[in-house]
Parts: structure tokens; C-alpha cells; sequence
């Protein structure tokens, strides 16, 4: 019976019978009215901001030559992740795929598939990670997932900033309260830095967590080993969720910036690091939409898991399969395209020199990406620069503005083999 019948079946009594009610049940009507355009006009308020960066890719990105700032490393085809394996298995991989069930499968992930991100992705198990501690999910799903199930209104959280802005405009429309971790760019010392003291000053009664990216989206920023001992530690100190964002790992150039709690355990232990990864960059497999959050913390895990049942439920039976594959296969994928990474990071640094007082950069530590700098002979800023390179040459650059840090940068990306042909432009 819908409410409005209800409603109206209640009204009809009163009238026969108003001697026993307190009040009008017009009231009540006219109250639950008011309530809910009250809720609407709420919800209007709270309108979530546009994802700047995706909006520009999705106005671009597939209708231009050369991409130029794309942070997924060179893919590989289906035929291809087959091939990575000996030749014995390989004809009953392909069977089993074609014999595969399209029907749901595990919310957490398949059990197969969560093993295998254990026993290959962390070399050993140091922090002894049981599979019911690893929750597959969509890409940056487990951003949405961390913020809505954990996270409250009111509750204080310090963002890395730039960033991916998923994690930014998500605490903003989940009602929370957001401070900006800003990276200062070090000309003299080459490095983009963050200040931890200023870190902590930041952090009050109400702060609830810690939300960082290394290696970095979009400057190419790596934490060192010594840096993510005090991230930690101070964490540890004021009972506060870190959550690390580890889409870019296993992009290193050097091996001892590669870094993983979860693949450790020189720190202390610490019940509440949510780590996050995707096979999107380093494996270049964004067409798979598989990402994973590993959380110890059983409570949080709990909290996770219930919400996910509300976003996509499970994830695809091909690409959980596909993606076990790259997963026990690793070493060859991202091997192959860290020495692109290499080999272009290089090309991209003499391009620079080439242009030195109107383009500049600071090499990026680590990832598929980096952030440019016009310089003092550039007059124009990065919307601009950005659209004429576009318009002029066919070439698709990502400006600084999409991340709002300013109008003087612009995202360089050089995880694909074509790179060199667009500098050629």
C-alpha cells in the first residue's frame, strides 16, 4: 500500500474521530512535505564536483593522434597474456577461459585471484596477509569504498596535494573535513617535497585520516624509506588511518624507493594502513577494471565489504581470470615496461633541455608520469599551452588546472611506445 493511500485512509478516520487526536494529521502531512524538500534541497547543495581530469580525457582522449599524458603504461591484447605462459598451459588456460561461467562471482574477489596478488605481489608475506584481507574491487573503487564506509561527516582528513581527485572531491561530498598535504616544488634540490611538520600541526581532535599517493600522481614524488617511517609514525602516534594509494607501484627506477608496508617489515606493525592497487599503470591492463585493497584491520575490512554491496557487487569473471595471469606473471610485464619507462624518461629529459627557460620539469623518481613547468620565457599559461600543442600539433598534454594546482604545469606521460613519435611532432 503506497503512502499516499495511507495517508489519506488516516485522514478519513481523523475525521470521524477527531476528538482523539492531538493534532491535525494535515500537520503531519504537510510536515513530512516540508522534510522532504528540505532532504532535496540538501541534496542539491551537496552536488558532487565534477572530475575535471576525467572530463578532459573524455572530451579528448579518443579523438586525438598522440597521447601524451596518459599514466597507464603499454597493454598488452588478451592473446598476449596468454602467451606469457609455457606452452604446456597455455591451451588449458585458453579452454578454461572460453569455459567460463558469466554468472557472479565472489563480492570479495575470487579466492584464486586474491592468493595469487598475495603470494606473487608480496614476495614472502612478511605481514602474513590472509586472503580474507584482500578485497578485489574496480580501480579507484576502493577510494569510494574507503571514504563512504569509514569515513563520516565532520570527520577531519589531510589529502597529499595535487592528487588523484577522486580522493579530494569524495571527502568533500562525503561531508568531511578536508586539509591539503601541499608539494613544494624544489628547483634547487631537484625534488618535489612535502613538509612533514607542517603535516603535523594539521592534525586535531576530529582528524581521522591520512590519504597519500607515492609513487606520486602527477609530479613522479616517491617517498623514501625514511619518509614513510615517519608517515607512519606519526599515524601510529595519533591513532590515525593512513590510507596509501599504491596504483604506481612496481614503476621504481630505483628498486630501494619501492615500497610497500604490506611487502615489509623493518616498520612496526600498524593495524591501520589500507593499501591500494590497481592493474591499470605498471601492468598497463586498465581495460581489466581490477584494483585490490589490502586491510588487516578486520573492522574497517567489514565496513568495506558491506558498502561494496551497494557499488558494483562483484567484479567480472573474464578479468578476474585474465588478471590472475598478469598477477603470476608480473616480473615480465612490468619489467618490460619499466625499461620503456627508462628509455623515455630519458628522451623526455633531453626534449627538455632542448627548450630549457620556457620548458622545464624535475625528473620524476618513479611512475609513467611527470609534471612539466613553463618557464619564464612562456607567456601563456597551461589551459593555453595545452590547447595550442593540441590544436597545432595533434599532441594531447594534460594541464595543471584539472588538478587546481595553479596554471603553470602541465602532465607528461611516457609509459607508451609511440612517446617518441610525439615529441617528433
Amino acid at each position: 500500500m503506497g503512502l499516499h493511500k495511507i495517508l489519506y485512509i488516516l485522514i478519513s478516520i481523523q475525521r470521524t474521530y477527531q476528538s482523539l487526536f492531538f493534532f491535525p494529521l494535515q500537520v503531519v502531512t504537510q510536515i513530512t512535505l516540508q522534510e522532504r524538500a528540505k532532504m532535496e534541497k540538501n541534496s542539491q547543495q551537496n552536488e558532487i564536483e565534477p572530475f575535471e581530469l576525467e572530463r578532459y580525457f573524455a572530451k579528448h582522449e579518443f579523438n586525438v593522434k598522440y597521447l601524451l599524458c596518459v599514466a597507464d603504461c603499454e597493454t598488452k591484447s588478451i592473446g598476449e597474456l596468454f602467451e606469457l605462459l609455457p606452452e604446456e598451459e597455455r591451451k588449458k588456460a585458453i579452454d578454461k577461459f572460453f569455459g567460463l561461467k558469466l554468472g557472479y562471482t565472489e563480492s570479495c574477489g575470487a579466492p584464486s585471484l586474491r592468493s595469487a596478488i598475495i603470494n606473487s605481489l608480496y614476495a614472502g608475506n612478511p605481514r602474513n596477509i590472509q586472503p580474507n584481507e584482500v578485497l578485489i574491487h574496480s580501480g579507484q573503487e576502493g577510494i569510494l569504498l574507503f571514504i563512504n564506509a569509514i569515513l563520516n561527516p565532520g570527520d577531519h582528513c589531510i589529502v597529499q596535494w595535487p592528487i588523484y581527485m577522486s580522493h579530494y572531491n569524495l571527502l568533500k561530498f562525503r561531508g568531511c573535513e578536508v586539509s591539503q598535504w601541499i608539494m613544494n616544488e624544489n628547483t634547487q634540490r631537484n625534488r618535489w617535497e612535502l613538509d612533514f611538520e607542517f603535516l603535523k600541526s594539521q592534525i586535531k581532535s576530529n582528524t581521522r585520516a591520512i590519504m597519500v599517493n607515492s609513487p606520486h600522481n602527477p609530479t613522479g614524488f616517491t617517498f623514501t624509506p625514511e619518509e614513510n617511517q615517519q608517515l607512519i609514525d606519526i599515524c601510529s602516534k595519533n591513532n590515525l588511518i593512513l590510507f596509501y594509494d599504491e596504483a604506481y607501484r612496481f614503476t621504481e627506477y630505483n628498486p630501494n624507493l619501492q615500497f610497500s608496508y604490506f611487502n615489509q617489515s623493518t616498520t612496526p606493525s600498524y593495524d591501520k594502513i589500507i593499501a591500494l592497487n590497481v592493474l591499470s599503470k605498471a601492468f598497463g591492463l586498465g581495460g581489466l577494471r581490477i584494483g585490490y585493497t589490502i586491510v588487516q584491520n578486520q573492522e574497517l575490512k567489514a565496513k568495506m565489504d558491506k558498502f561494496k554491496d551497494y557499488t558494483t557487487i562483484c567484479s567480472s569473471t573474464p578479468s578476474e581470470f585474465l588478471a590472475e595471469i598478469a598477477v603470476e606473471n608480473y616480473k615480465e610485464i612490468v619489467g618490460a615496461n619499466l625499461n620503456l619507462l627508462k628509455k623515455n624518461k630519458f628522451l623526455l629529459s633531453e626534449f627538455f633541455k632542448r627548450f630549457e627557460g620556457r620548458l622545464g620539469w624535475i625528473e620524476p623518481e618513479s611512475g609513467s608520469i611527470g609534471f612539466g613547468r613553463l618557464g619564464e620565457k612562456c607567456s601563456v599559461g597551461s589551459e593555453e599551452f595545452c590547447e595550442r600543442i593540441l590544436n597545432g600539433c595533434g599532441v594531447l598534454l594534460l594541464p595543471s588546472s584539472v588538478y587546481q594546482f595553479g596554471d603553470r604545469h602541465f602532465r607528461v606521460g611516457f609509459g607508451r611506445k609511440d612517446m617518441d613519435l610525439a615529441l617528433k611532432v
